[in-house]
C-alpha cells in the first residue's frame, strides 16, 4: 500500500507546527518580556512573600484592594499572630483524622473511642472556624468604609460564582 502524499504532508505540517508552538513557550527568544507581577499573583502564597509588603498572607478578598501600607502592616500582624495557632490546631486535627481513621479499621472496633475521636475533630474544626472568624473580623474592621463594601460585593459575587444549578426534572 502506498502512503497518500496529502496525508504524509499533513503529518508533517502538524508536527512542524506543534513543535515550534512548543519551542516558542518553552524559551523565550528575543523581545521577550515578562509581564509584571500583581497583587494577585499564585507566587505570593503565604510566608513566601519576597516582595517586602504583607501581600504574602493577604486574605484574597484583599489582595486586590488599593491598600496603604499601613492597612498592610496591620492585615500582616493579625494574620501572623494566628499562624502559628492555626497550625497548632491543624496539626492535632491531621493527627485526630489519622486516629479515626485506624480507629475505624481496628480489629476489635471501639465506638467510644471512634465517637471520641469525632469530637475531637469537631471540636477542632469549630477553633479553627473561630480564630479564622476572628481574624477576619479583626482585618474587616482595619479597612475604610470603601473597601469594607468592596469585600462585601466580591464576597457576594465569589458566592454567586460557586452556587451550583439546581438539580431538576
Amino acid at each position: 500500500m502506498k502512503p497518500n502524499r496529502y496525508v504524509i504532508a499533513g503529518i508533517f505540517a502538524a508536527s512542524l507546527t506543534a513543535f515550534s508552538v512548543g519551542a516558542a513557550y518553552a524559551s523565550p527568544g528575543e523581545g521577550y518580556a515578562p509581564r509584571p507581577m500583581t497583587q494577585g499573583d499564585h507566587c505570593m502564597q503565604q510566608t513566601h512573600n519576597m516582595r517586602g509588603n504583607a501581600m504574602g498572607i493577604m486574605p484574597p478578598e484583599f489582595r486586590h484592594m488599593h491598600l496603604t501600607e499601613v492597612q498592610r502592616n496591620q492585615i500582616f500582624d493579625i494574620k501572623y499572630k494566628s499562624m502559628p495557632i492555626l497550625r497548632q490546631h491543624y496539626q492535632q486535627l491531621r493527627q485526630t483524622r489519622k486516629e479515626l481513621r485506624l480507629a475505624s479499621t481496628a480489629a476489635p472496633y471501639d465506638a467510644a473511642k471512634v465517637h471520641s475521636l469525632a469530637n475531637r475533630m469537631g471540636q477542632l474544626e469549630a477553633m479553627i472556624a473561630v480564630r479564622r472568624a476572628d481574624d477576619k473580623h479583626k482585618i474587616f474592621a482595619v479597612l475604610t468604609p470603601a473597601q469594607q463594601h468592596q469585600s462585601k460585593q466580591m464576597h457576594d459575587w465569589r458566592s454567586s460564582q460557586h452556587q451550583r444549578p439546581a438539580m431538576g426534572l
